[in-house]
């Protein structure tokens, strides 16, 4: 598969997980437009594409996509709001990137609940406040349903 066929798969792709972070949004009266406006464009773009194709086809990702579009993921995650990895101090998060954060939770839902990411992962990992973690349980109730 050639690098334009893949960007453009890519960015079909992103424009369905921004939309459906939109959908979420708007269960709680917001929107999202520029979530991963950063995706669309290289460097990323370039750099996860790729192994975005492979995970979409089934095929096992050659070690050196991987390291690229794993490096550009935490360049991503540093650079955007939305990310915990972006805050020096976790307490600094504002609400509005908690809000986003969670939208984008739910629209990868298809994947893995996000009650079950965060349980399983996020809250031990990025050691949010308890007001934080009060802000958390709220909104996926409100976006996902109850705790599963």
């Amino acid at each position: 598969m050639n690098a334009d066929k893949m960007n453009a798969f890519h960015k079909q792709k992103l424009a369905e997980h921004v939309a459906a972070v939109n959908k979420f949004a708007a269960k709680i009266g917001t929107r999202y437009p520029a979530h991963d406006a950063d995706k669309f464009a290289d460097p990323l773009l370039s750099q996860i594409a790729p192994m975005m194709w492979c995970r979409y086809n089934n095929i096992k990702t050659p070690n050196p996509v991987f390291q690229r579009a794993a490096m550009a993921m935490a360049n991503h995650k540093r650079a955007t709001a939305h990310h915990p990895e972006h805050w020096k101090n976790i307490a600094d998060m504002p609400d509005d990137a908690i809000a986003e954060m969670c939208c984008d939770w739910c629209a990868r839902g298809r994947y893995t609940s996000p009650w079950r990411f965060y349980s399983e992962y996020a809250q031990s990992k990025y050691k949010f406040t308890a007001r934080q973690q009060e802000l958390i349980n709220d909104l996926l109730t409100k976006l996902w349903g109850n705790c599963e």
